[in-house]
């Protein structure tokens, strides 16, 4: 089952994912802060607010997401067990900006190069609290692609690869690529992403099922096994943690409309991978 999302092109998600991201942090009682969500997304806001139908629960799904990322990585930055983040997707995230990061923590964006440079634009009076690179590519375009992975391979120490948000766009062969390519690369050594089943999907499609996007914007991928489907393609997973466990302890509780969805909703979270000894 695909879950088609209320925007024109996959570009737009990351509008998407900045409003909700406002959502929560303007919260009194934030479990983190993004102070330029709703300026990033202000240009459609509007427009995404009125076919909206799961504010409730994307904003939960966000949350718990964002915060789960967020720990993540400045534990990998602070313990110096990394030198460098690859943000592939990397939309309109300001992680750069906003977490607790090392200065000399390498942060390489790639993403559309329109949308970068919208996001440098309205962000331009801020300073990255790391060393931000910004790389304008099409991720879908496998020359590009394998160009930019060419040059990460040149870098030295460890790489963190995120991936947040990207995954369950992606056909599950392109998927598979993905996979192998980064366990190709030697400087990559961790790999962080956010895993959607097909519980989850079905889920947040039952809210909508009259949005059908005019360029075909839709989850495709989504692993009934979670985090488990990586193993057999050479990643070890280092942690997992439950999008509904972690909300318990954030004192966000699933919301009702998901409560009863079927499917195995716990095995939807983030997870932490290295790669497998061959």
């Amino acid at each position: 089952m695909k879950l088609h999302l209320p925007v024109d092109h996959v570009s737009d998600t990351a509008y998407l994912v900045a409003l909700l991201r406002s959502y929560e942090s303007e919260r009194p009682d934030a479990k983190f802060r993004d102070p330029f969500a709703a300026l990033l997304a202000e240009p459609k806001t509007a427009v995404l607010e009125s076919k909206l139908s799961w504010k409730e629960s994307g904003t939960w799904l966000m949350t718990a997401r964002t915060h789960l990322l967020d720990r993540h990585i400045e534990r990998l930055a602070r313990q110096g067990s990394v030198q460098a983040v690859v943000n592939l997707a990397a939309g309109l995230d300001t992680r750069a900006y906003r977490l607790s990061l090392p200065e000399n923590l390498a942060w390489i964006e790639a993403d559309f190069p329109e949308l970068l440079d919208y996001k440098k634009a309205r962000l331009s009076h801020q300073l990255p609290k790391c060393s931000l690179q910004n790389v304008g590519i099409d991720l879908g375009d496998d020359e590009e692609r394998h160009q930019f992975f060419a040059r990460l391979a040149q870098r030295q120490g460890k790489v963190l690869v995120l991936t947040e948000g990207l995954l369950p766009y992606l056909p599950e062969e392109s998927v598979i690529t993905l996979a192998a390519e980064l366990r190709n690369l030697p400087s990559a050594s961790y790999w962080l992403m956010d895993v959607a089943t097909p519980a989850l999907i079905r889920s947040f499609h039952d809210q909508m099922p009259n949005s059908e996007p005019s360029q075909g914007v839709a989850f495709k991928f989504g692993p009934a096994e979670g985090p488990a489907y990586f193993e057999r393609l050479g990643w070890r997973i280092e942690a997992f943690d439950s999008f509904v466990d972690h909300s318990e302890c954030l004192e966000r509780p699933v919301p009702s409309v998901l409560r009863g969805s079927p499917g195995a909703l716990n095995l939807s979270g983030i997870a932490l991978l290295s790669k497998r000894s061959s």
